[in-house]
């Protein structure tokens, strides 16, 4: 009867993987035939299962920009094509040249994204703010300051690897702002590297991030 069960909980886990990997395709070809039918919101609903099971399913990203152009959001439209174009989708250039010259402006909508993402991280809300700085690294992909944002909200949640990966990125689309050097030193300090994290704040400071200035002597950076 154990080895019964062990063979069973095998192939349920088997099973599982196996449905996992399907899921998302599947959810997909249905949204594609929702959409054919013009059935939009049902379709959407299918994308959205999709990309949470693929999170890099670029064509996912791309029928449901397109299902909510037609559903008049242009909006979310455009922040679907710029995902998939980001994650190497080619035709999602195409998309974006032929469909968004009529009332999407990338600039104004990533402005919005990042007042909306600070709304979310003073409320607490740190999960719902790394979502909103996101898009708007796919708007905007060289604003140095949403990967900041994102790498500070990634912190809260005690994410720092995640957040020191966001703090390079950061760093290397300006590195010429201190205080990314500060908030990346504090961060490998809580992963327990001191020495890279002294480093860095040494560097902040000595570069001109004032308001730090205590924390080599707090932190016991000699």
């Amino acid at each position: 009867m154990k080895q019964l069960k062990g063979i069973l909980t095998v192939l349920l886990v088997f099973w599982c993987v196996t449905a996992f990997a399907q899921t998302a395709q599947e959810a997909y070809e249905k949204g594609v035939e929702l959409f054919n039918q013009k059935k939009y919101q049902e379709g959407i609903e299918q994308f959205n299962v999709a990309i949470t099971k693929n999170p890099d399913f670029v064509e996912a990203y791309a029928y449901r920009g397109t299902s909510e152009y037609y559903r008049g959001n242009v909006d979310g439209a455009g922040i679907n094509w710029y995902i998939a174009k980001n994650k190497g989708l080619a035709d999602a250039e195409k998309l974006i040249q032929n469909f968004l010259y009529d009332g999407f402006e990338p600039t104004k909508v990533s402005e919005r994204y990042m007042e909306e993402g600070n709304t979310k991280f003073k409320a607490g809300d740190f999960q719902g703010a790394i979502i909103y700085y996101t898009n708007v690294t796919y708007l905007k992909p060289d604003y140095y300051w949403a990967y900041n944002k994102r790498a500070y909200a990634k912190a809260r949640m005690k994410k720092f690897q995640e957040a020191v990966l966001d703090y390079n990125k950061a760093i290397e689309l300006n590195p010429t702002d201190p205080r990314l050097f500060t908030f990346r030193g504090l961060a490998k300090l809580q992963m327990k590297d001191k020495t890279g994290g002294c480093e860095d704040i040494k560097k902040g400071v000595a570069e001109g991030h004032k308001n730090a200035a205590h924390l080599p002597a707090e932190f016991g950076c000699n």
